[in-house]
Formats: C-alpha cells, structure tokens, sequence
C-alpha cells in the first residue's frame, strides 16, 4: 500500500496529544490525521538526546485510508530509526516494516485493532477571539508540534513528553500559517524535564522552557498566573490550542478554544483504571463531544484566571468515558518556584 511508504522518515512515539503529522507528511502523504503518533527525526532540532525513554515496548495505532485500525508492537531499538519501506498482505496478520538501524532490521508484527487512539486536538471547540490567550505558546521545530504556557517573562512551561532539546517558543500567534505582525519568535536556552517524568506512565509530564532572552510582554504576549491551590472538581477551564479539531469545518491554524469541567477523582480513575497517577487530573465529559486532542499537548488549561492543567494525554479524542488527562500543575508549585529561582 502507497500509504505506508508514507511513514518513511518519521519515528514511531507513544500515544500522547503531540503533534501527529509535519508539514512535510502534508504535502507529501496528503494525510492529515493518518499517522496518530510520530515524529519527524529528520528535522535538525529534534535531537532527542531521551533515548533511553525510547527503550520500551509502546504500542501505537494507524489507520490506512479504508480507516483500518492496526494496533502494532514497537519493538524498541537503542538508535533513532528511519521507517524504510513496508509490506503488508491482506487479511493476514503480519505488518513488515523495515527499519534503518546500522544495518539490522526490526520487524513489526500486527497485534490486531486491540484499541483505537484516534486523532488528538481541540474537538467540539471554537475559534478563540484572537489574543484573547496571550500565554499561549507554540512550540515549533519548524513546524508546531506541541503547545505551551508563558508563566512569566522567561520561562514557558509544558508537558514533558514535548521534550526536544532545542526548541524555538513562538508568542503572540493566533494563526499560526500566517505572520500577522505581533509574534515573538524567541529560542530555547534550557529545556528542563521534571526528574520523576515517566515516559510510559506519563506520570509528572511537565518539563519548563528557559528563554534565550526576555518575552516583550504587551497586548498580545502576557503571562498566565501559577496556580493557588488546586481546583475542585466541577470547575470549568477552557483548553486551548491549535491541534487538530476533528472538524471539516474548523480551521486548527486559529488558536482553537473549548470549556471542559474537572471530573471528579473517582470519575477519572472509572475512565482509566490503574493509569491516573496523583500528578494527573481529568477534564471533559463522560459522554464525550469536546476534548483536547493531538497538537495541542504541552498547552494550557486555565481555570478561574489560573494555570490548573497542561495537555498531556488520552484514549482518542471526545470519546464516550475517555475523557482528556492533565499534568496537575497545582502540585508542581515548589518544583517550578525552585527551577526558576536556580535558574
């Protein structure tokens, strides 16, 4: 199938809210929402020095364009691999791929559609008004691929599982396609990962981004307020972001925005047995319709003028009893007060 050459150049990554597709599998593959979870490891910055979190088995899902679900084995490897090519036989249950890793190969086997993890941005939202978030942060490594939040001059934070050791944070964007003369483009100086982020847990998914210089704060750039204690359920927040909306209608280069309220414990715990840890919350609705998605991981969930969430993971996006599921910023108060004062 012409589909799978497309997955050449890309590295396969956990099911989280990331970015799924570059602007080169765009204009190459001609597939928005083919690919659920990758990476382009051919772009310059992306040099991912966190290979040993790359060192498990993760499973991970893709949909051909008959929307066939293939829940796959990744079997780890210690270098950063290139998909090569593929072979796949119908109706049988094998999925080759070749992989580039100084001359061995590693074989892929089909699993069977276990679980479906499906498309991952703001879904059932709405267009922001425009600068209406001047916190929001787009991570870009030539293209967007995760969101984040301005906490103060110099320092954005986001989810940890966005980590590329280099990254340039773009301000003041609401279409992010277009320069509509208010951005600030300013590159990372440190990139620093909480020390208990667990790549397969996702546990602490929350990493902070030290400015190589001062944001200008204005109109269209502004900090977001750090979190006074945590929010009880019941509380309505509003995500935003410019991942993938689901929608034929909605246009994901606009910063997209939609309210969600926070689930109880034991509601989020019913959705995801065994999986919440304490760093983790869940907001959405349990018969689904309006969620966080892929492309908006890393962004901001704000609650009452507050920083209460980061985008960091979920089943699908919008789904029945699959709700969205935050970093819990309010209990990484001491850590981010402690980075930025040694720092």
């Amino acid at each position: 199938s012409n589909f799978f050459y497309c997955l050449t150049g890309f590295f396969i990554q956990k099911n989280k809210r990331h970015t799924i597709v570059s602007q080169v599998w765009r204009q190459i593959c001609g597939f928005e929402s083919a690919l659920v979870v990758a990476q382009d490891v051919s772009d310059p910055l992306a040099e991912d020095t966190n290979l040993e979190e790359q060192r498990e088995e993760f499973g991970f899902v893709l949909h051909d364009q008959a929307n066939v679900l293939l829940h796959l084995f990744y079997l780890a490897i210690d270098t950063r691999v290139i998909l090569l090519s593929t072979a796949v036989t119908p109706g049988d249950n094998t999925l080759q791929l070749t992989i580039a890793d100084h001359g061995s190969l590693v074989f892929l086997v089909l699993l069977g559609a276990a679980f479906a993890l499906d498309d991952d941005k703001i879904v059932g939202g709405y267009e922001c008004q425009p600068y209406s978030k001047p916190w929001q942060a787009s991570l870009n490594s030539g293209y967007h691929f995760c969101g984040g939040s301005l906490i103060n001059e110099n320092w954005v934070v986001s989810a940890a599982h966005c980590y590329k050791s280099r990254v340039e944070v773009r301000l003041g964007e609401h279409h992010i396609a277009l320069s509509e003369g208010n951005e600030q483009f300013i590159t990372s100086d440190k990139v620093i990962r909480h020390p208990n982020y667990d790549s397969w847990t996702i546990d602490s998914d929350i990493m902070l981004i030290k400015l190589s210089k001062p944001a200008t704060l204005n109109q269209y750039v502004q900090p977001v307020s750090l979190p006074s204690g945590c929010a009880p359920a019941g509380t309505m927040c509003t995500v935003s972001g410019w991942g993938n909306t689901m929608s034929s209608t909605a246009d994901s280069n606009k910063l997209q925005c939609v309210e969600v309220p926070i689930l109880s414990d034991s509601a989020c715990h019913n959705s995801y047995p065994g999986m919440i840890t304490d760093t983790m919350f869940c907001a959405g609705y349990l018969e689904g319709g309006k969620d966080s998605c892929q492309g908006d991981s890393g962004g901001p969930v704000v609650c009452n003028g507050e920083l209460q969430g980061i985008v960091s993971w979920g089943y699908g996006c919008a789904q029945k009893d699959n709700p969205g599921v935050y970093g819990k910023v309010c209990v990484f108060s001491q850590w981010i007060a402690d980075i930025l004062s040694n720092n």
